[in-house]
């Protein structure tokens, strides 16, 4: 059940903010460009060698192991890679980070605390292009009614940008833009409950 005309609630709706659905860089699909043979610490513990080129990549967050996953196809004879680099907390939640509002950070991973062989220095940015109205939504529960919750459905574009670097020397930089759509829950109430009482803005 949706309403979906603009309203304003009334009943009390002071609870935090509450993102869900994607996370905020899920398997973004980018490009991997390599600018000098090195290599990388693949997720099996072998070292596997770029060379020189352009690479279809993408890049995963993984909040349980606090990990960064970037995937690289077609490397040393049409194999795909996973390179894993762990990230502190509060980069898994910065990346994770969902509301009504733009974000954006820059982050130096070094090597020690990633895992792998190489610095990188992180951009990432998260922009809210649209928001839609307040909605009425409902979630299956034991109830026939159901848990009611009034959210919005969000617009948003991410831009992320990895620049692997031994010293000053760039050795490859990684690149990625995705938009999609995502609900951020305002207000939520408890299964068995009716409508919130809310009044319509004309």
């Amino acid at each position: 059940m949706r309403n979906n005309k603009s309203s304003r609630l009334i009943a009390p709706c002071a609870a935090l903010l509450l993102a869900f659905s994607l996370a905020g860089c899920d398997d973004v699909a980018g490009k991997l460009e390599v600018f000098h043979n090195f290599a990388l610490t693949d997720d099996d513990g072998r070292s596997v060698t770029l060379l020189k080129g352009e690479y279809e990549a993408s890049l995963d967050l993984d909040k349980g192991e606090k990990e960064l996953e970037l995937d690289v196809e077609d490397v040393a004879g049409d194999s795909d890679f996973e390179f894993d680099f762990s990230i502190p907390q509060e980069v898994v939640d910065k990346l994770g980070e969902q509301g009504l509002e733009s974000h954006e950070f820059v982050y130096v991973l070094s090597a020690e605390d990633s895992g792998q062989p190489h610095d990188v220095n992180i951009g990432y940015s998260s922009i809210v292009t649209d928001a839609s109205e307040l909605m009425l939504w409902r979630t299956r529960c034991a109830s026939v009614m159901g848990k009611p919750h009034l959210a919005r459905v969000v617009k948003r574009v991410i831009h992320i940008s990895a620049v692997i670097h031994d010293g000053e020397a760039e050795l490859a930089t990684f690149t990625a833009t995705k938009r999609f759509k995502h609900r951020v829950k305002i207000w939520e109430g408890n299964c068995g409950d009716g409508d919130p009482i809310v009044e319509n803005q004309d």
